[in-house]
């Protein structure tokens, strides 16, 4: 990131969606696209050339999001990605992210969805969209619901509140901002949290919060 700006390479087949991106792009002081790519080959190439801060890359063929993820990733180690797609759904969403995927949003999404997405993964964060963390919630049995509303019981009220800020990708020194506690006191928290819940990553606890009305889907 150079002068607080981050370098984003956009890459997509669909010019519709490069050009979406450019205009959604053009007005941010803090990002920049700085190059684009039509296919994945390409996508490596500038990624190579342009060294960016951050790559938008889709996940369906032909770029094959998976193997492409893979490649930015050995290149460019310090490379953030987001997947950017207009399918897929909570099992693609934790596959790309176990890959090393740093963000996940479709496409259905607001504007304002991905712009918190880039901006949360540019300040060291995550994101997963919420359509694509509660796509599956259709299919969660009531049992789940009522363990999961007894597990809510378990939290205190500030632990709530950092779920939900957590839940809509706002990183630990926003959230350490917004609530006027201490970094430290963010990550003790996160990780009391995710102790309490049983919960593995990031992905985990956007479906919690979802599922327990603490955010919007």
């Amino acid at each position: 990131m150079a002068n607080g700006v981050s370098r984003i390479l956009i890459a997509n087949d669909h010019e519709i969606v490069l050009r979406g991106l450019r205009i959604l792009l053009e007005p941010q002081i803090d990002l920049e696209a700085v190059a684009e790519a039509h296919d994945a080959r390409t996508a490596v190439e500038k990624a190579v050339e342009c060294s960016p801060d951050i790559a938008i890359i889709t996940y369906r063929p032909p770029f094959n999001g998976s193997t492409l993820l893979s490649e930015l990733k050995a290149r460019l180690p310090k490379l953030k990605v987001i997947i950017y797609t207009a399918h897929g759904g909570e099992d693609e969403a934790l596959e790309m992210l176990r890959a090393g995927a740093n963000g996940y949003v479709l496409k259905s999404e607001t504007e304002q969805h991905l712009l918190a997405a880039i901006r949360a993964v540019a300040n060291g964060g995550s994101y997963v969209g919420l359509r694509a963390a509660g796509s599956h919630l259709d299919q969660v049995p009531p049992h789940r619901h009522a363990r999961l509303r007894s597990q809510q019981g378990m939290l205190t009220p500030r632990q709530v509140e950092v779920v939900r800020l957590l839940a809509r990708g706002i990183t630990n020194p926003e959230v350490a901002h917004d609530l006027n506690i201490s970094i430290k006191t963010v990550e003790t928290h996160r990780a009391a949290i995710m102790h309490k819940l049983d919960l593995g990553n990031t992905a985990d606890l956007v479906r919690y919060a979802i599922r327990n009305h603490l955010i919007d889907a």
